[in-house]
């Protein structure tokens, strides 16, 4: 049927999730902090609460924007 499609979400770990929220940090150059918000922009919407850091503020910004 045209226009259904299954949204691929990626599969990865709870530590690669948080290893990737730390890397939002704006004071990281700018294409680690990217690559950062594209896998994260991918993760299941069950996942998503991980995305919001709970310690470093310098990453707030970046986690707001993939939310």
């Amino acid at each position: 049927m045209e226009g259904d499609f299954m949204t691929e979400y990626l599969e990865i770990e709870d530590e690669e999730i948080i290893y990737h929220v730390y890397n939002l940090n704006w004071l990281l150059p700018e294409n680690i902090q990217q690559r950062s918000m594209e896998t994260l922009n991918q993760l299941s919407p069950d996942k998503v609460d991980l995305v919001i850091p709970k310690y470093n503020q310098n990453c707030w910004h970046n986690a707001v924007s993939v939310l």
